[in-house]
C-alpha cells in the first residue's frame, strides 16, 4: 500500500492519539467509528474531535493499549475501509524521546576480521534489511536485522567483510528506501554506500616529544 492507493489518511501523532483524515470524496468523509488492528486483534478508538478541514474531515482519536513501533498497523472505519497507520507527528513528543533515546556508543560496524556486528537506530521501522556488495563487484546479497530495545536493529555477520559496501534498506509508512549508515567510517567514492574498514590499520604510533624548557619572564617590567 503507498500514497496512491490510500482511501483515507492516518497518523500517529501522540503515543496515545491518532489523526485521521477522510476526503470529502470517500464517504463525504464521515465515519461514525474507527478501529486499530494490527492484523491479529482489533480494538475500537475512541473520537474525541472531529472538525472539518479544507477538503476533509478531521477526526482525533484515543487508543489504551501500548503502541508497539515494531509492528505495522492499520485502521478500519465504518465503511470496512482500511489503511495503513502511518509514523506522524508522535516523533516529535518527549514522550518518544524518552523511550527511544539510546546512551551506547556501539551504533555503526563494528568490524573484526571473523565477524561484523551491525547496529542502527531506526525506531520508526518495521523492517530493516542489511545490503552489502563485496569490493569491486554488482553483485549484492540481504541479511534481515532484528528489532531490539531503543528502537535498535542488529546483525551479525560471521565472516571477513573488510572493503565490503553496504547500506540499509528500511520499511517505514509502507515504503522501502535505501540510506547509507549514518554512523559510517568510510563511504564509496560516489557517498552512495557505506565501505567496511578495518581501523586498526589507520592506527598511528604515538610520539612522545622531550619536555619543553620554559624560561619565567615577568609579565610587567617596572622601569626606574
Amino acid at each position: 500500500m503507498t500514497s496512491n492507493n490510500r482511501n483515507f489518511l492516518a497518523y500517529l501523532d501522540e503515543m496515545d492519539l491518532i489523526t485521521i483524515l477522510l476526503p470529502l470524496s470517500y464517504h463525504q468523509g464521515l465515519s461514525s467509528s474507527f478501529s486499530l488492528t494490527d492484523g491479529l486483534g482489533e480494538s475500537r478508538l475512541q473520537t474525541i474531535k472531529k472538525y472539518f478541514i479544507e477538503g476533509y474531515y478531521k477526526y482525533i482519536c484515543r487508543f489504551s493499549e501500548e503502541y508497539d513501533f515494531g509492528k505495522q498497523y492499520w485502521i478500519i472505519d465504518e465503511h470496512s475501509g482500511k489503511t495503513d497507520l502511518q509514523i506522524g507527528a508522535v516523533i516529535r513528543t518527549e514522550a518518544f524521546d524518552q523511550k527511544f533515546y539510546y546512551e551506547g556508543h556501539d551504533l555503526g560496524v563494528t568490524y573484526q576480521k571473523d565477524q561484523c556486528l551491525f547496529k542502527l537506530w531506526a525506531p520508526t521501522a518495521v523492517q530493516v534489511k542489511l545490503k552489502l556488495s563485496p569490493p569491486s563487484s554488482p553483485d549484492s546479497e540481504i541479511v534481515k536485522l532484528k528489532r531490539g530495545d531503543k528502537g535498535i536493529w542488529s546483525v551479525i555477520v560471521s565472516r571477513d567483510l573488510e572493503y565490503y559496501q553496504y547500506s540499509y534498506l528500511v520499511q517505514v509508512n509502507q515504503e522501502w528506501r535505501e540510506a547509507v549508515d549514518p554512523y559510517v567510517k568510510a563511504v564509496s567514492a560516489n557517498g552512495e554506500a557505506g565501505v567496511i574498514v578495518n581501523l586498526k590499520k589507520t592506527d598511528r604510533p604515538k610520539i612522545t616529544l622531550p619536555p619543553l624548557k620554559v624560561r619565567w619572564m615577568p609579565l610587567f617590567t617596572k622601569h626606574i
